[in-house]
């Protein structure tokens, strides 16, 4: 289990919490809020997973993407919750608004955390897909960035000693 995971799951537990202690429509409000931003990230997260599986480098991208996709959520929750006389009836679309944004930033916080220690652990071990990989290949992963990378140290080093 990730820390992703463990983070959704404390942040749904306070948000029911929240919900209970509040009742009525401000309650359903964040209790819809907390979960659909937690599931939105749960989706983000595991289509983020098989990315970084398949294609590393569109990782940063689809992490951007659930962004986008979470704020439109957000919005279409909100308008439904404001305009829609039978949802505005049962939830409160401010306490669904308050709700939806910490979660959804404290899961992205802590889901680019996730994010960067496997690309990290993949570089350092060599495992992943590259491009080539990902075309087909089977051809072992070079470290030609590093080697590079270690061969400006070495020159910046010498320039600077001289």
């Amino acid at each position: 289990m990730t820390l992703t995971n463990i983070c959704l799951i404390l942040l749904s537990a306070v948000a029911g919490v929240v919900a209970w202690i509040l009742g009525g429509r401000e309650g359903t409000g964040v209790l819809l809020g907390s979960l659909l931003a937690a599931g939105l990230t749960g989706l983000g997260m595991a289509y983020q997973r098989q990315v970084l599986a398949t294609r590393p480098n569109l990782a940063v991208g689809v992490l951007g993407l659930f962004m986008v996709v979470k704020m439109f959520c957000l919005l279409i929750g909100a308008a439904i919750l404001r305009y829609v006389p039978f949802a505005a009836e049962r939830a409160d679309w401010r306490a669904f608004v308050v709700a939806f944004a910490p979660v959804a930033v404290l899961a992205l916080i802590v889901g680019a955390g996730d994010t960067m220690r496997r690309l990290k652990a993949q570089s350092r071990t060599g495992t992943g897909a590259t491009e080539a990989g990902a075309a087909g290949s089977s051809a072992p992963r070079s470290n030609d960035a590093l080697a590079t990378n270690d061969s400006i140290q070495s020159a910046v080093r010498a320039s600077l000693e001289a």
